[in-house]
C-alpha cells in the first residue's frame, strides 16, 4: 500500500525494459538502501514517498544530497523521483520517457542539423513544457523550437534572469517524450548566441555529465532546495509559495521570532 506498493510498479516498469535491475540493494552504499539498482548502466532510482522523505520523518535537508553524492563517487547517477509526480499521469509519462533515455531506448532519434529552428508562441510552448519538462512552463522573454516533418520534437525558453541584475537565463529545454534530438541544444546555443547564459540544471535527473556541461565555462554547485507541504495532503510547492509575506498573509499566528519553516512546521 501506499508508497512502497508504488515503488514496486516502478521496479516493475524499469524491469519490463528488458535491463538488470536489483530491487532495495544495500551492498551498494554499505547498507544504505537504493530503491532500485542497475550495476550495467551504473544508475540508481530513489522512489521518495512525499511523507515518508520530509523533514516530519526525520529527513534532514541534505539526506537525498548525499546519496547522490555517494553514487556520483562510486561512478553512479541516482535518480529521485518524487511520489506526486508518479501520481501525476503527465509527468509520469514524463518520468517513464526519462529512464528509457538513461538506458538509451528511444521512440525515434532525430539529428538537429535536419530540423528547423523556430520562433514559438508563448501557449505552444506552455502545452510543451508541460507536457514534457517535470518542472512545467514558467513565463519567458523568448521561445524556440526544432521543427521536424512538421512537428516541434525539441524547445528552450531564456530571458533575463530570474535571481541577479546584469545576467540572462535559460529557463527551460526540454526535448518530446520518447524522442533523442541528438544536437538540439548545442544548435540552440550557437545559433540564438545563448553561450553566456546561466542555466540551471535539477540533479534530481541532471546526472554530471549532462548535455548543459559540454557548452558552459563555469559551474556552481547550489545547496538543496526545499518545497513545502500541507500535512496531509503531500503536494510539494516550490519554497517561493512560502516567503516571509505570503506566510504572513496566509497563517493568523505568524511568529516574527522564529524561521519561516518552523512557522510552516508549527501550523502543519
Amino acid at each position: 500500500s501506499g508508497s512502497s506498493y508504488k515503488e514496486t510498479v516502478v521496479y516493475q516498469f524499469v524491469k519490463s525494459l528488458g535491463v538488470t535491475v536489483i530491487d532495495r540493494d544495500r551492498t551498494i552504499l554499505n547498507g544504505l538502501e537504493i530503491d532500485i539498482l542497475c550495476h550495467d548502466h551504473k544508475l540508481g532510482i530513489e522512489f521518495d514517498g512525499m511523507r515518508w522523505h520530509s523533514v516530519l520523518y526525520g529527513k534532514d535537508r541534505n539526506f537525498h544530497l548525499n546519496k547522490t553524492e555517494l553514487m556520483e563517487e562510486k561512478g553512479y547517477q541516482l535518480l529521485h523521483i518524487f511520489e506526486s509526480e508518479w501520481d501525476d499521469p503527465v509527468k509520469q509519462e514524463i518520468w517513464k520517457s526519462i529512464i528509457k533515455a538513461k538506458f538509451g531506448i528511444f521512440d525515434e532519434k532525430v539529428y538537429a542539423r535536419k530540423c528547423l529552428l523556430v520562433e514559438v508562441e508563448s501557449k505552444i510552448a506552455r502545452q510543451f513544457f508541460d507536457e514534457n519538462h517535470l518542472a512545467g512552463f514558467i513565463p519567458a522573454r523568448h521561445y524556440y523550437g526544432l521543427q521536424y516533418n512538421g512537428q516541434i520534437v525539441s524547445m528552450i525558453s531564456f530571458g533575463p534572469s530570474r535571481f541577479a541584475k546584469n545576467e540572462n537565463e535559460i529557463y527551460r529545454f526540454a526535448s518530446l517524450k520518447g524522442h533523442s534530438v541528438i544536437g538540439a541544444f548545442g544548435k540552440f546555443v550557437s545559433n540564438l548566441k545563448l553561450h553566456d547564459y546561466v542555466l540551471f540544471a535539477d540533479r534530481r535527473f541532471s546526472g554530471p555529465d549532462c548535455v548543459y556541461s559540454k557548452f558552459f565555462f563555469s559551474k556552481k554547485i547550489l545547496p538543496p532546495i526545499w518545497y513545502g507541504m500541507e500535512v496531509g495532503s503531500y503536494e510539494p510547492k516550490n519554497r517561493l509559495n512560502f516567503t516571509k509575506q505570503k506566510l504572513m498573509t496566509a497563517i493568523s499566528n505568524y511568529d516574527e521570532s522564529i524561521s519561516s519553516i518552523d512557522n510552516m512546521l508549527d501550523n502543519g
